[in-house]
């Protein structure tokens, strides 16, 4: 066992835990269907779009460290230009409608779809007096109920081969779309990473990282406030992420906050974000002489889902492990700073 040195006075220790994580998050469309909807709501007219590579660069710049992974498709969107989609496109060419409406006796879902993916499923509906007597020709999914440079996706409106249509509707007639996107993250959660962690003046750790899931969604919960930069605490009952002990010899498997000690989590805090860096960083990180007091066995970061988008109204949902390889004593003589390091990025 690895102790500090036991000496009257407060010592720091600075832990280099990583420069950076291998976790990684990607996005990939799946699925678009549209269906016309005539005034007895019937569909008269449907097909399904072959879907491209449909993500902007906007996206991966910008959206995703504002909004996450399930909040960039709050809304569809319409319009009626026919410029072939480019990925530096920022809007549709001529907007005519927005909405987040889920027609009636339809639902939305996010769901696994094998390890490490996960399926969002997305049923918006135009009204008639927002889309009736339109020629529509082109389609986009926002985060935002503005209009403007916002799109997350943009594309034409295509029959079943291919080719673009135009879709002309009757003043009585509704437009519903039915998108489907994958998120994946990497590595694959409950796998081991090799990693090494130096303390200064106590040696190097040499261990593994990964990514945990007690619960179906967790993993994309995690990575989905990590990357919008979501700090917060368990103590607070607000939605973020947390520094916790890792009290316990436990090794990569599907493990949750009941193996951690969360009284006494540590608060965490972001880097600013800038345009273009697709990663979140997190800043130092002080555990003084009051906190984690223990046989430490490694770190864990935990999200906290209070008031959060994956529908749990409350409580803790797993998140990224650190295991030391070894153990380390702390006591209220010393405190431990951590240094910054990349925890997550994305990107196509």
């Amino acid at each position: 066992m690895l102790k500090l040195d036991q000496v009257p006075r407060i010592v720091v220790r600075q832990a280099q835990v990583l420069r950076r994580t291998d976790l990684r998050a990607t996005l990939r469309p799946q699925e678009m269907h549209w269906e016309v909807v005539d005034g007895a709501g019937r569909v008269v007219a449907q097909a399904e779009s072959p879907i491209h590579n449909l993500v902007l660069k906007q996206t991966w710049d910008d959206l995703i460290a504002s909004h996450g992974f399930k909040g960039l498709t709050n809304y569809a969107v319409v319009g009626t230009g026919t410029s072939d989609p480019a990925d530096t496109q920022t809007q549709l060419d001529s907007e005519v409608a927005r909405t987040s409406t889920v027609p009636s006796g339809e639902s939305e879902t996010v769901i696994g779809a094998g390890s490490g993916e996960f399926e969002i499923t997305r049923v918006k509906q135009f009204s008639s007096s927002q889309v009736g007597g339109q020629n529509l020709t082109e389609w986009g999914w926002s985060p935002v109920s503005s209009a403007g440079a916002n799109l997350a996706v943009r594309e034409l409106f295509r029959d079943s081969n291919g080719d673009p249509v135009t879709l002309t509707l009757d003043a009585d007639q509704s437009l519903r779309l039915i998108y489907k996107s994958r998120i994946v993250v990497s590595p694959e959660p409950v796998t081991g990473v090799s990693a090494s962690f130096d303390l200064q003046n106590v040696g190097t750790f040499n261990g593994t990282f990964w990514l945990s899931q007690k619960e179906a969604l967790a993993p994309l919960a995690f990575v989905d406030a990590v990357a919008r930069g979501k700090a917060g605490g368990y103590g607070t009952a607000s939605e973020g992420i947390a520094l916790y002990l890792k009290k316990t010899d436990l090794v990569a498997a599907v493990h949750g906050p009941g193996d951690v000690d969360y009284i006494n989590e540590v608060g965490v805090s972001f880097a600013s974000y800038s345009s273009g860096d697709r990663a979140r960083t997190l800043n130092d990180i002080t555990v003084d002489e009051n906190h984690l007091n223990a046989t430490w066995y490694g770190l864990v970061f935990i999200y906290n889902n209070y008031g959060g988008p994956y529908g749990n109204s409350g409580g803790d949902l797993d998140g990224l492990w650190f295991d030391w390889g070894g153990t380390l004593d702390k006591d209220n003589l010393h405190r431990l700073i951590i240094n910054q390091f990349q925890i997550l990025s994305w990107g196509p």
